[in-house]
């Protein structure tokens, strides 16, 4: 796609994110050790089991299944790898970082 073609306000890098920022996206792969979640057509972020809740989990919860939508702050921007790390925990939503 052309810049031009693009919406005001649609992620095309990881470089636009920084941590510490909010961003809403949707459950895009659901795995033993965490959850792939798509930010917006060019952007996916991974947020690890141990970051899904404030509280220690043996797998990922029942309410987080592909299509979930789900808020996540960023934890890490990797711009060689072009990753994402986000963290989904309450307490890290919710609190001013």
């Amino acid at each position: 796609r052309k810049p031009a073609d693009l919406e005001d306000g649609v992620l095309v890098s990881v470089s636009e994110l920084s941590p510490g920022q909010l961003v809403t996206g949707i459950v895009t792969n659901v795995a033993d050790h965490g959850i792939r979640v798509k930010l917006s057509d060019y952007v996916t972020g991974y947020v690890h089991l141990r970051q899904l809740t404030d509280v220690p989990l043996a797998s990922v919860p029942k309410r987080l299944q592909v299509g979930s939508k789900v808020k996540c702050r960023v934890l890490h921007v990797h711009l060689k790898r072009r990753q994402l790390t986000l963290t989904a925990k309450k307490s890290l939503v919710q609190s001013d970082f």
